[in-house]
């Protein structure tokens, strides 16, 4: 199993990033050559064991890369309303949780940042988690029902 998974993660990120690319380049129109090109640049990259190691070892921030654009998007799509209609109050809402949520998780790990800088680290939570209540409760008395 841990073969396939070695093989095969680099090979399908290697056949979306050049699929990915193919189809913004917009060189050709036909989708059927796009993902032959996509497979046959995919099968030779799993044929040098130096791109497959890359691939591997840069995964994790891969992903951790396209989470935060994902997530940013999401923000940025709660924010912008369109014309004639109100902004999203719920997907502010939910941000603001997982905000929340990353935080209660994640928070000690910034403690040793917080230790070289002006501002204390508990003093740094207590901003945070203010301004994060009250956009949580801004989202929620804005939304309409």
């Amino acid at each position: 199993m841990t073969e396939y998974l070695t093989l095969g993660l680099p090979f399908f990120f290697m056949l979306a990033i050049v699929y990915g690319a193919l189809e913004v380049g917009g060189v050709f129109k036909n989708k059927a050559a796009k993902m032959i090109i996509a497979v046959v640049v995919a099968a030779f990259s799993l044929m040098n064991a130096g791109v497959v190691a890359l691939i591997n070892q840069a995964m994790p921030y891969a992903a951790v890369f396209f989470i935060a654009v994902f997530f940013l998007g999401f923000v940025k799509k709660a924010f912008k309303a369109k014309e004639g209609k109100h902004t999203d109050w719920a997907l502010v809402i939910i941000v603001v949780g997982l905000l929340l949520i990353v935080f209660a998780r994640q928070g000690e790990s910034f403690r040793d940042f917080f230790d070289r800088g002006p501002l204390s680290y508990e003093n740094f939570l207590i901003v945070i988690a203010v301004v994060i209540m009250l956009l949580l409760f801004y989202a929620a008395y804005n939304k309409k029902q």
